[in-house]
């Protein structure tokens, strides 16, 4: 009976230890296809979007140009003539702005006095006032030494809808808007959304009815996460289908417009999220079944594997990444950057008179203050920066997607933090930085390290607690 009781105890137990491994790894596939496809979304915006990027460019450039316009709008005093001669002059590429949805054009001058409204050639004279047009916006501005005059064009977001519904039939869309930047009789259409009196959208006599539903479902889920404007994605189910809805916030996409105006929201149906749901189902029972003591004994090697890989790649006193592991996620990150040409900088910092710390306090203390900034450059950084001790007080810091001058600024915000900070007895510690970004003759990290480590050089020798930038 003891014996039955073991066996009984060490299955239970690894019904609960296999079953919180298999939880996880579901979880976490989830999590990672979930995150593919809001990239993959906003991926998909960026290029049904590109079109109007490109016709309003090349709109703005001819504007921009036109000395004669710059003349008119620097001598003609003449509202309505220098209204009417403007429309004239552009009314057939206004003809062909409007095929592409870009429907509301303003010109107005410096004091915000309405030139000409080109989707309203007649009404003029009077204030201009931002966010009254919802929608995809351009900016520019007119000038000959002067800024003569301010442009404005806007592609309505249910023609931005359309597009997407033409590109992706299988999807529905909505532009979820802030009540806020609702409040002008020009907004028709637009009704209260599901996710509360904060939020609107307008609605489409084409839009699906599933999407009320949804948005019903998911109010407690999402009302949280609204609130941040980042981007995220759920899956929910109703009835008998699943759906993945992707909310990206649309200052994410366009930059003229406020981060808090509301989403864009992506509804699609999903075969794969249930098919990992099923999975679970199906490995866990398996795994009871037949392989339930041999499982329970690989969980543990596996988990013993895990954390002896993150000792190898960790510096035992800082706890952040050591050389190697650094040495390694460079070389990557730094053939990504060359092979796509994107912005990579790489910092290199030391503790100064660092000697003199250990000498005059004790290595104890020397190690106290080498794990105390290690933990707030850590805390102080992006969670993408790749930061490392390379050995004594010397740390770097790998920054993607950020030029030099965003390098600058990130190590002159470590230098000013790390000197304002005191630690046990020791009242003032200083570090001096040596910043450079990547360059087309770069081979390796290495050039990168090198140049980065002759400005730290330059640093030290200009005084000490300064950051030093070497191009």
């Amino acid at each position: 009976m003891k014996r039955l009781i073991f066996y009984i105890f060490i299955y239970i137990i690894f019904i609960i230890l296999y079953g919180a491994i298999t939880i996880t790894d579901h979880s976490s596939r989830e999590k990672s296809y979930l995150s593919t496809k809001l990239k993959q979304e906003f991926s998909y915006y960026r290029n049904s979007f590109s079109t109007f990027d490109i016709i309003a460019k090349y709109f703005l450039f001819k504007i921009n140009t036109d000395q004669d316009l710059k003349e008119k709008l620097a001598k003609e005093k003449d509202l309505v003539r220098l209204s009417k001669w403007i429309f004239e002059r552009y009314k057939y590429d206004y003809s062909y702005l409007k095929k592409y949805g870009i429907e509301k054009i303003y010109l107005y001058s410096p004091t915000g006095k309405i030139i000409l409204r080109f989707h309203n050639p007649k009404r003029f004279g009077d204030k201009f006032i931002p966010l009254k047009d919802l929608g995809i916006t351009f900016f520019s501005q007119v000038s000959n030494k002067r800024v003569l005059a301010n442009i404005k064009m806007i592609v309505p977001f249910g023609y931005a809808r359309n597009i997407l519904k033409k590109s992706f039939p299988d999807k529905e869309y909505l532009f979820l808007i802030k009540d806020k930047y609702l409040s002008f009789k020009e907004f028709k259409g637009y009704i209260e959304s599901e996710f509360g009196k904060e939020f609107y959208y307008f609605f489409a006599k084409d839009m699906h009815p599933y999407v009320s539903r949804i948005n019903l479902q998911l109010l407690e889920q999402v009302k949280d996460n609204l609130s941040l404007f980042e981007s995220f994605n759920v899956s929910t189910k109703l009835d008998k289908d699943w759906y993945v809805v992707s909310f990206v916030p649309i200052s994410a996409l366009f930059n003229n417009l406020p981060q808090d105006v509301g989403y864009l929201i992506s509804y699609e149906k999903d075969s794969y999220i249930p098919s990992i749901r099923r999975s679970f189902w199906e490995v866990f029972l398996l795994g009871n079944g037949v392989f339930g003591g041999l499982l329970l004994l690989m969980f543990y090697r596996f988990k013993d594997k895990e954390k002896f890989e993150q000792l190898a790649a960790q510096d035992p006193l800082t706890k952040i990444t050591n050389r190697r592991k650094f040495d390694e996620l460079a070389q990557y990150e730094f053939e990504k950057a060359k092979r796509y040409n994107r912005p990579l900088s790489f910092i290199i910092f030391d503790i100064d008179d660092f000697k003199k710390i250990n000498d005059r306090y004790g290595h104890q203390v020397g190690d106290k203050v080498l794990v105390e900034i290690a933990d707030k450059v850590k805390n102080s950084i992006r969670k993408t920066d790749i930061f490392a001790r390379f050995g004594g007080e010397e740390f770097v810091i790998l920054v993607p997607e950020t030029d030099i001058a965003g390098a600058k600024r990130l190590a002159e915000k470590l230098r000013k933090m790390i000197e304002s900070t005191s630690i046990d007895v020791v009242p003032k510690v200083t570090a001096s930085f040596g910043v450079t970004e990547i360059k087309e003759s770069d081979k390796s990290i290495d050039d990168l390290y090198k140049r980065a480590d002759k400005a730290l050089y330059q640093a030290k020798e200009g005084g000490k607690n300064k950051v030093f930038v070497m191009i």
